[in-house]
Order: C-alpha cells, then sequence, then structure tokens
C-alpha cells in the first residue's frame, strides 16, 4: 500500500494542449495560438527541452501537409530545464497572420522537443519530441 502510494505521488503527470481562438476564421484575420503545458501531479516537477524555446508551433496546409510557418522564428540549441508546480501550468501564445492563398483548412501543431533535440527538423519526429499536440481550423471566404 505504501508503495502504490509514492508512485501516485512521485509519477509526472501531464496535460499538453494547443488551441486556437476560434475554430473558424475569415480571409485575412490573424489566429491566436495557445500551446499549454500543465503539471496535473502533486509534486513540482522538470521538463528538459533541446531548446531554450519549450515549446514550437508549426501550421500545416491540408490536405498535402505542407508547412507554411512555424515559431518561435529564432530558436537556439541549448538544454534548458524548466520546472512547473503541481496544477501551474506553462504557456505560450504565438500569432500567425499568413496568408491564406485559398485554403480552407490548416493544421496546427506543437511540440516540446525531446532534450537531445539538436535541429528544428528533429521536432517532426516522435523521438525528437516529449510532447505533441494539433488541432485543425476552417478558412471561410466572407
Amino acid at each position: 500500500m505504501t508503495l502504490s502510494f509514492f508512485w501516485i505521488l512521485l509519477t509526472p503527470r501531464w496535460s499538453f494542449t494547443i488551441a486556437t481562438n476560434k475554430a473558424v476564421y475569415a480571409i485575412g484575420e490573424e489566429v491566436q495560438i495557445t500551446a499549454t503545458l500543465k503539471n496535473t501531479g502533486y509534486i513540482p516537477q522538470t521538463i528538459t527541452s533541446g531548446f531554450t524555446s519549450l515549446v514550437i508551433v508549426w501550421v500545416e496546409r491540408l490536405p498535402d501537409d505542407v508547412q507554411v510557418w512555424y515559431a518561435p522564428s529564432h530558436v537556439q540549441t541549448n538544454q534548458t530545464t524548466f520546472m512547473i508546480d503541481p496544477e501551474q501550468s506553462l504557456t505560450r501564445t504565438f500569432i500567425w497572420n499568413g496568408s491564406w492563398v485559398n485554403q480552407v483548412r490548416y493544421s496546427f501543431k506543437a511540440a516540446i522537443p525531446s532534450a537531445n533535440a539538436v535541429r528544428m527538423s528533429d521536432v517532426d519526429t516522435e523521438e525528437g519530441r516529449q510532447f505533441y499536440a494539433q488541432i485543425e481550423i476552417n478558412i471561410i471566404s466572407d
């Protein structure tokens, strides 16, 4: 019984989400993208990223999955450790004001790089990221 208690207490528990401020946008509207990592456990936890920026976001045009934008635009490769207290979140917000170029659907993706990631392209792979989330939005014409 005691072992189970400590296992529950000490086991890291995280929630990682990505959201936009709306589900549907008109052509030319800015999109606010928010990525949130929350410690849902019972004790402070640390997470180490291979970049100084904990969260990387990117936008892909659908259905062909072509990357059209990413943020932050400049990342430094340097292992950085972040600590998050229980029931606290680390939130990063980005604004995409990209051109819509007659597209109607986009996929917004967010990831937290693994500690050994050294290039932005590493984050595209499962081995290069610790957490990953995505959503899709629709663009409508006026």
